[in-house]
């Protein structure tokens, strides 16, 4: 039972027997699996208090995704994982965590010091106060992190610039995702100091932001300095030819850059399908992977 618990967690559609999930709480209270997998589940409020209390120390996966969890029960949850010392991968999504949420799960964060790898809060409601909270637990302790996923959120520069400063330690880091959320210059600038630390990046994703020209040059400066760096997504931000031109500009120097985004910004046709010709000629593209040219 607990090795089958352990590989599967919880699986259960919209509208599972409640007797069915009540066995299911019941065996990860008592056989204390490590992970804690729930998926497309509408819980109750006495059902998650029930998740909550079997979480325990030895539990290294939580993984909540559109479960239906209000502000009430996902407070609830992020308290919860001060228990859980060992946790190394914490995944939430689609649900109503907010400001009040970011900060209890940083508390817990801060109370259990988990050797925490992969930290993804999507489409949660978290603002710059959460953003902050989370900064401030991170930044004590997030040298094991290697993917950091905080999209689809309400952050803007405060908060996004916040969370880069505290990132800059996490000299690991191999994917960070900030996409859909309000960010802008002073959040690109912020990045643009810390990625030559960032020496294993492979991925930043910053679609659907505010960023402009001035905060893509000085991306475009820095990024050169990741060397692993694979994919870098830009697509429907604020920057028009000049940021463009910058990238044109740094893209021959990345050695392992092979996907740049661009589309859905201000930039004009001519500029991206430049991007894409010099990605389709670089000697690490072995298919010509671009800069997808789309409708403004």
């Amino acid at each position: 039972m607990l090795a089958l618990l352990d590989v599967l967690g919880f699986f259960a559609p919209t509208g599972a027997d409640e007797a069915v999930f009540a066995q299911k709480l019941d065996a990860l209270a008592c056989c204390t699996p490590s992970t804690c997998s729930l998926t497309r589940l509408r819980m109750s409020g006495e059902q998650v208090a029930r998740l909550c209390d079997a979480l325990h120390a030895g539990v290294t996966r939580v993984c909540v995704t559109d479960c239906g969890l209000d502000a009430s029960a996902s407070l609830m949850l992020a308290g919860a994982l001060a228990r859980c010392t060992s946790l190394e991968e914490l995944r939430l999504s689609d649900l109503d965590l907010g400001d009040d949420g970011a900060v209890a799960l940083a508390q817990s964060l801060v109370a259990a010091s988990p050797p925490l790898r992969v930290l993804a809060l999507v489409n949660a409601h978290i603002g710059n106060p959460g953003a902050l909270a989370l900064a401030d637990a991170l930044v004590r302790d997030a040298g094991l992190l290697h993917t950091v996923n905080l999209s689809t959120n309400v952050l803007s520069d405060a908060g996004g610039a916040a969370l880069v400063g505290a990132l800059a330690q996490s000299t690991g880091l191999q994917s960070i995702s900030l996409d859909s959320n309000r960010l802008g210059n002073e959040t690109a600038r912020a990045l643009a100091l810390v990625l030559p630390g960032w020496s294993s990046l492979r991925c930043l994703d910053l679609v659907n932001n505010a960023i402009g020209d001035d905060g893509v040059e000085q991306l475009a400066a820095a990024l050169p300095s990741c060397a692993a760096l694979q994919v870098l997504n830009l697509g429907y931000n604020a920057f028009g030819d000049a940021g463009a031109g910058a990238l044109v500009q740094c893209i021959p120097r990345c050695q392992s850059l092979r996907h740049v985004s661009a589309e859905g910004a201000g930039a004009s046709p001519s500029s991206l399908a430049v991007i894409a010709a010099l990605l389709a000629a670089a000697p690490q593209s072995k298919s010509p992977v671009a800069a997808a040219v789309g409708a403004r």
